[in-house]
Parts: structure tokens; C-alpha cells; sequence
């Protein structure tokens, strides 16, 4: 991980029913299950108000946002933005590239190689420290990209890391 994510935080590990509930909203039509997260991120958000200056949600590219009709990771940013009144940057990075599932890769360096320059920052950020959200994290390969790629036009940003679920 690069030294400017400070910390990585979950709601809970990725196996049994929060895995069911993740993926019956990933990719399903339960919708419904938001305002479980809702509820989860109000009562056990791991983060303070100071902790952040600015959202940051890992952007999903054109094509699985078509089909799932959503970004998960926008929607747990709204949920926050909400909760703490800090703006979300979803604008200023993009997905350029498609990427598959990190799940379908066994190891690290594959993982790493699958999200390898799949994001492009349209605008730099007036934050100075930023929280990345996620749904699942695996490896971190994508959340590291992501902050990487920030970095190269915004050198003097940190970040604190959110997602749902780890997968480790």
C-alpha cells in the first residue's frame, strides 16, 4: 500500500450473510439492503468528521454501472456525505479502463495487474484528506491504484480507507 493511506477500516469481513446481503445488492434488485447499510454506516462508522476533508467513491466504469444500474461504492459515499456533510469528489477521477472482477484472481501481483492504470483524474481535489470508499476490499490493489493515481497530480493528499467488507 502506498504510504499516504494512513488506514483501512470495515464494517465487517466479507463471509456469511453479510456476503449474501453484499451480493444480493451488487447484483441483484435489492435495493432495499442501502437502508441496512444506511443504518450500519450511522451506528458503527469507524471515522470522525475531522478524520476527512472530502469523499472519494472508487468509480465504476460505463459498463458495469449500465448493467448493475448503480456504482455500490457511490451509493455508501452519498450515505456518508449525508451522515458527515463532506463533499464527494465522484467528478474529478474516472474508471477508463474495464476491469474484471478482482475476485476472479487468485494472487496479489494479478490483482495489481488487473486495475494497473484503470483510472484517470479529470480534476485535481481542494481536499488534503480524503477517504476512498469501497464496497469490498480483497487485496487493495484497487483502492492503492486509485490513491495512486491521485498522488500523481496531487502529491500532498492522504488517505483514510472505507469499505463495507474486507475479504482477507
Amino acid at each position: 500500500m502506498t504510504p499516504s493511506i494512513k488506514l483501512v477500516r470495515a464494517l465487517f469481513r466479507f463471509h456469511g450473510s453479510g456476503k449474501e446481503l453484499i451480493h444480493k445488492w451488487k447484483y441483484g434488485t435489492n435495493f432495499f439492503i442501502k437502508d441496512l447499510w444506511q443504518k450500519q454506516i450511522k451506528k458503527n462508522f469507524p471515522f470522525g468528521r475531522e478524520d476527512f476533508s472530502g469523499i472519494v467513491p472508487v468509480p465504476a466504469h460505463f459498463a458495469k454501472v449500465v448493467s448493475r444500474g448503480f456504482n455500490q461504492s457511490f451509493e455508501i459515499a452519498k450515505i456518508i456525505s449525508r451522515n458527515f456533510n463532506k463533499k464527494i469528489y465522484a467528478n474529478n477521477i474516472v474508471r477508463k479502463k474495464y476491469t474484471k472482477a478482482q475476485s476472479l484472481f487468485e494472487d496479489f501481483e494479478n490483482r495489481k495487474n488487473n486495475v494497473k492504470n484503470a483510472f484517470k483524474v479529470k480534476r485535481s481535489f481542494t481536499a488534503k484528506s480524503i477517504l476512498i470508499v469501497d464496497d469490498i476490499i480483497t487485496s487493495g490493489s484497487t483502492v492503492n491504484e486509485l490513491a495512486e493515481s491521485i498522488l500523481s497530480v496531487n502529491r500532498d493528499i492522504t488517505f483514510k480507507i472505507f469499505t463495507l467488507a474486507y475479504a482477507i
